[in-house]
């Protein structure tokens, strides 16, 4: 069984990963805490790679509002992010490897 942190009838991950954090249909804030709680859960636990599900961004009017968010999270956070990828052929999704918790 995968071991996966999602929101309430969330689509399986794509990707091979066991560990996904799904942020569709989060309003852009509440996607926000979401993601920088789950993640500092995710560290904890000693789990080195994660994949964000953001989606492409198809339904926001301007930009894709829950990749870019993603994208400057990531950016912002280079504490908790060692690095990070694309999803091959799936433009709604990133990996990050995580950096372990100092303690």
């Amino acid at each position: 069984m995968r071991n996966t942190i999602r929101s309430s009838g969330e689509q399986q991950s794509r990707n091979e990963l066991p560990y996904f954090i799904d942020l569709h249909g989060e309003f852009r804030n509440d996607a926000l805490v979401k993601l920088t709680r789950e993640i500092a859960v995710f560290r904890k636990q000693g789990i080195r790679e994660v994949e964000i599900i953001h989606g492409r961004g198809m339904h926001s009017e301007n930009e894709p509002v829950l990749k870019t968010m993603t994208q400057e999270w990531i950016k912002d956070n280079p504490d908790k992010i060692a690095s990070h990828r694309p999803v091959p052929k799936n433009e709604g999704s990133t990996i990050v490897v995580l950096k372990k918790v100092e303690e």
